[in-house]
């Protein structure tokens, strides 16, 4: 799925069972499906990842709205960046 189909609110979930994120998607022209029947929304699984299902909403709700960070995703040095930006964002809003 392509970053321009995704707003810049944070995704919802993990919900009650703990399994997707529900990614605000405002461009769905853009987004391919598979599969049969239509789900509302693009949905990620979490329940198996190592990371927390909050950290990931947040780090994708940044990326969305900060296109010029996406390049250097997977980087050392874009890790670091990206931590150190969620952690000052988190303690702002504490």
């Amino acid at each position: 799925m392509p970053w321009e189909a995704l707003g810049a609110e944070l995704p919802v979930g993990p919900g009650v069972a703990g399994r997707y994120l529900r990614l605000p998607v405002v461009r769905p022209d853009l987004i391919r499906r598979v599969g049969r029947g239509l789900r509302p929304g693009v949905f990620v699984a979490v329940r198996e990842l190592t990371v927390a299902p909050a950290l990931l909403a947040v780090a994708i709700q940044h990326y969305a709205t900060h296109p010029q960070h996406r390049a250097a995703t997977g980087t050392t040095a874009e890790y670091a960046r990206l931590r150190h930006a969620l952690t000052a964002a988190a303690q702002r809003t504490a």
